[in-house]
């Protein structure tokens, strides 16, 4: 007769095992956030960026906003005590970011200024253990001294692997600050440079990206809803960030504004000819000329057939509009990403049997939505 298995908690040494009728039958718990949607109590999360793209900013406007319990990129927060371990720069540029920010010392906020202690990691998860604060910011984590080859999964795993039964233990949320990849990544997860375990330990992953004109912030994340591609909007007086449109919003916007710039230069222009002066996505463009379209800042004439193309001009305008101004500056909510509805005057069908692009095109507008 084979040996019958016990319904017991030591059935393995150093492994606890939970009968799953047992776990089934226990209370769900609701995810705690830190920062509503966004930060989950007793998880680690890592914000990535390049050099100068402005992540210590971030990461002291989370850890001030999270102090004080106000909302953070329009987010609502649980407050708590804060610490942020600033491991490279200078108190000085701290002190002024805070100041700047409208900080005045009544917040529960902590700050260390100098590197990390020899033993950073043992260090840190006992500093966790004993004041449980509601969130830790490490900046950066390359300085805490725990990784030495950020591109071996085995070690960077194996280093912050504490950090994740703390954070659990705890109910702290741990975020560490790191440089992203150089190259452009499409997925967030690929955006922290080196190994792809740091990724693999953050519930959270925030990556920023900044070039000649904006900011942009999104996420990806394990619990929650990850947060597309957004403008971070950044006031160097006050040093706060706040969210504003979508990038895709942002892009169509300009589309549309490059539109009306080139038929401002030519009264009538075919759709090719706009397709290939107006610079970016050909997806992005056309749904830009439909939306002008819609909101009755074009017209068009034309079948779409090929001996009968679209041509589109600026359609008049009321005499309270700037009439040496045709741009736009339409609220972000009025332009969104989703294909638009038909125009008032349906385009005519495609010819039979036709694969050019134009047919194809006129094809997909007919579709009913």
């Amino acid at each position: 007769m084979g040996e019958q298995k016990t319904n017991t908690a030591a059935a393995a040494p150093g492994f606890v095992l939970t009968p799953l009728a047992e776990l089934l039958a226990t209370a769900d718990l609701v995810d705690q956030y830190v920062v509503e949607g966004l930060l989950v109590a007793g998880t680690v999360s890592c914000i990535a960026a390049k050099p100068r793209a402005g992540k210590s900013v971030f990461a002291r406007n989370l850890c001030l906003a999270v102090a004080r319990g106000q909302d953070f990129l329009g987010r609502k927060t649980r407050p708590g005590e804060c610490i942020y371990l600033a491991l490279e720069e200078r108190g000085q540029e701290v002190k002024n970011d805070f100041r700047a920010m409208g900080a005045d010392g009544s917040e529960p906020l902590y700050i260390h200024i100098a590197p990390a202690p020899a033993a950073g990691m043992a260090a840190l998860c006992g500093l966790v253990r004993n004041r449980k604060p509601r969130l830790v910011v490490v900046d950066p984590l390359i300085r805490l001294g725990a990784i030495f080859d950020e591109k071996a999964y085995a070690e960077v795993y194996s280093a912050l692997g504490p950090l994740i039964d703390v954070a659990r233990e705890s109910g702290t949320h741990l975020t560490l600050v790191h440089h992203s990849a150089k190259a452009p990544r499409a997925d967030v997860v690929d955006a922290p440079v080196g190994s792809i375990a740091l990724s693999g330990v953050a519930g959270t992953v925030i990556h920023m990206r900044a070039n000649d004109t904006y900011r942009t912030v999104r996420s990806s994340q394990r619990v929650g809803v990850g947060l597309p591609e957004t403008i971070l909007a950044f006031d160097p007086q006050t040093r706060r960030i706040s969210l504003g449109e979508t990038k895709a919003e942002s892009d169509l916007q300009d589309a549309a504004n490059a539109i009306l710039d080139c038929l401002q230069d030519m009264p009538s222009r075919k759709e090719t000819e706009i397709l290939e002066v107006v610079e970016g996505r050909t997806l992005v463009k056309v749904k830009a000329l439909r939306w002008l379209l819609q909101q009755e800042r074009i017209t068009r004439q034309g079948t779409g057939r090929r001996s009968q193309p679209f041509e589109y001009s600026l359609a008049p305008q009321p005499e309270s509009a700037a009439a040496n101004n045709p741009r736009i500056a339409a609220p972000a909510a009025e332009i969104r990403p989703e294909a638009p509805k038909k125009p008032a005057t349906a385009p005519a069908a495609p010819a039979a049997g036709c694969q050019c692009k134009d047919c194809r095109a006129r094809a997909q507008l007919l579709r009913p939505s």
